[in-house]
């Protein structure tokens, strides 16, 4: 929990909040059972946290099959965190001029506690392969042109980083020998580069963005089908990348992504 939060926990605040969580994370649907026992709390405590949820519309109960899922209400949710963050007037205007100059798709990231991307603005005319590209999806491990800068910007050691690159989800993995060489240029270059190893037929180029007391935050990437882009083009949009992230870091004052 943060230092600067105060006041005391409600249980059953938290609990809900718990349950919620749980059936974010869950691959599908869960029945009450699954839901408590993954939330360690009583049966009945969860049945009675679910139906509250459920009659205030933040989580959805499929008569048929009996089951628990997340409300669509929580689509509206989202969009308002976007619209007062002031990711959606000052951040991604940016991206925009990449897309639309590139034909590429441009996302931005949030490094989590757990160490995860959180996709948090995504515009452009997007890349069908890259699942993990749109808006509220985790994308988990040190995998692709992301996987590198939170490999070179996070304080790791290079056993640390190949724990995590061992649990990466990748189409074509590199050596780990070379993903820490890559590292280390990125660290030097300040972008990094992954041209169909993390998606088969997809080019990321990354690059990271600090928050004011220089710490990494956030990740600004471009996806783009590698048979749309040469060398040169990969270039640009490496020179790309790092004016965009740089511009980003200096407005992350103005910007609300608690």
């Amino acid at each position: 929990m943060s230092s600067h939060v105060k006041g005391k926990v409600v249980g059953a605040v938290a609990s809900a909040a718990l349950i919620l969580r749980v059936l974010r994370d869950s691959p599908f649907p869960l029945n009450g059972n699954q839901v408590a026992k993954a939330a360690g709390l009583y049966r009945g405590t969860a049945y009675n946290l679910l139906w509250t949820l459920v009659r205030e519309k933040l989580v959805h109960f499929d008569i048929v099959s009996k089951r628990f899922s997340l409300s669509i209400e929580w689509l509206s949710f989202a969009h308002n965190v976007l619209r007062k963050s002031g990711l959606m007037n000052v951040v991604r205007p940016m991206l925009f001029d990449i897309a639309e100059k590139y034909r590429a798709g441009c996302y931005l990231s949030k490094v989590t506690e757990n160490l995860d991307l959180l996709i948090i603005d995504s515009v452009g005319p997007g890349v069908r392969d890259d699942i993990y590209s749109s808006v509220g999806r985790l994308n988990p491990g040190f995998a692709g042109a992301p996987g590198l800068i939170m490999a070179a910007y996070l304080p790791f050691s290079d056993s640390e980083i190949q724990e995590k690159y061992d649990a990466s989800m990748w189409d074509s993995a590199p050596p780990l020998f070379q993903f820490l060489r890559e590292k280390d240029d990125v660290k030097s270059t300040g972008v990094a580069v992954d041209r169909g190893r993390r998606w088969q037929r997809l080019t990321q180029v990354s690059a990271p963005v600090f928050d004011v007391d220089g710490n990494l935050c956030l990740i600004m990437t471009i996806a783009a089908y590698s048979d749309h882009i040469d060398v040169q083009i990969i270039q640009e949009l490496k020179t790309e990348a790092r004016i965009v992230a740089d511009r980003i870091s200096s407005s992350m004052h103005v910007l609300n992504l608690g």
